[in-house]
């Protein structure tokens, strides 16, 4: 039988971890707008309450990631006229991929997946790095399923590698590896914008522009959480409704620069007074709004090429500082080890 999880000590509330690993399977498209969850199913595939699923459910109703469904329960949105809807059930929903076990214990699996998210970051630019899957489950104190999720999810976003001997390394966030990944991401990103122009609800346009003008009233007093928002706005949320899964997948691995970035400008450095992103964010924005396709995929790769030169300079910034210490789960990796 389970452990009930809500005895544990989390890092965050229960229902906020319930929220983030719900957003997260959303964002992964493992949740898939038009599915059906509610109250029950969740608390069945979490093992907790239904009063942390209750706050959890309307958290992300508010934030307009999940909607009330005219039936019982919520659907994942957007909503959009005739939408199928497909209803869950609880054990379907607890046997999602990538979660599994990390997922009946959000917690664990929310705490430890952010903790080396930022440690992965933060020594991608220092040298060949390995991570010993089996200490980074004793350094959180957790189950080997959890840690071994965790480092199948980093290397989803190209964070993190396993060699044919199943050991576990950091990719070297390298200037030769930001200007490839960004030679990929101008390659597909602009044409798949462009395919998904005609499809993005208008409502959620109106949030994204809408979230995009808050935030830039009030740049730089923004949080990285909101910034990371503003980015996985255009370069996941968008690009989503280009209706080729393929071609979302071979993306995958590039989000490790939007990672990256984000550890960049919320650790080692201070945002500038002005960033210009915000203007091209502007500019993308203004032109899917208006239903421009071609505009749309210009203006992307506009903005991408010119992200290529501050992406490098940050890098050699932060590398020119003296490396952090390694975490007990991870160690320098030696020539001829």
């Amino acid at each position: 039988m389970q452990q009930n999880t809500e005895h544990k000590t989390a890092a965050v509330p229960l229902y906020e971890a319930i929220a983030t690993a719900l957003r997260t399977a959303i964002a992964q498209r493992v949740l898939k707008a038009g599915d059906l969850i509610n109250e029950s199913m969740v608390a069945q595939a979490f093992n907790v309450s239904r009063t942390p699923v209750k706050a959890a459910l309307k958290a992300l109703v508010d934030q307009n990631v999940l909607y009330k469904h005219s039936g019982r329960g919520v659907i994942v949105g957007p909503l959009i006229a005739k939408q199928k809807v497909t209803r869950l059930s609880s054990f379907e929903l607890a046997a999602l991929e990538p979660f599994g076990d990390a997922l009946r214990s959000p917690d664990s699996w929310i705490q430890v997946y952010n903790d080396v998210e930022r440690e992965v970051c933060n020594h991608a630019i220092f040298g060949p790095v390995r991570i010993v899957e089996t200490e980074l489950a004793k350094s959180f104190d957790v189950s080997r399923t959890v840690a071994h999720e965790v480092l199948m999810r980093l290397e989803g976003v190209g964070l993190v590698e396993k060699d044919p001997a199943g050991r576990w390394s950091i990719v070297p966030m390298t200037p030769e590896r930001v200007r490839q990944l960004y030679e990929i991401r101008r390659y597909l990103e602009p044409p798949a914008l462009r395919k998904s122009v005609e499809h993005i609800p208008q409502e959620v346009l109106n949030l994204m522009w809408e979230r995009l003008e808050t935030i830039s009233k009030r740049y730089p007093n923004v949080s990285e959480a909101e910034l990371d928002d503003l980015e996985k706005d255009l370069h996941f949320r968008c690009l989503s409704y280009c209706q080729n899964d393929e071609l979302i997948k071979l993306l995958g691995h590039t989000q490790a620069l939007l990672i990256n970035n984000k550890h960049m400008l919320g650790g080692y450095l201070k945002l500038p007074s002005m960033d210009p992103f915000l203007e091209e964010h502007r500019l993308i924005m203004q032109a899917l709004m208006q239903r421009q396709p071609d505009a749309v995929a210009q203006a992307l790769d506009d903005h991408l090429s010119r992200s290529i030169t501050k992406t490098l300079e940050r890098l050699q910034v932060v590398a020119s500082e003296p490396a952090k210490n390694l975490p007990s789960y991870m160690t320098a990796i030696r020539d001829n080890t």
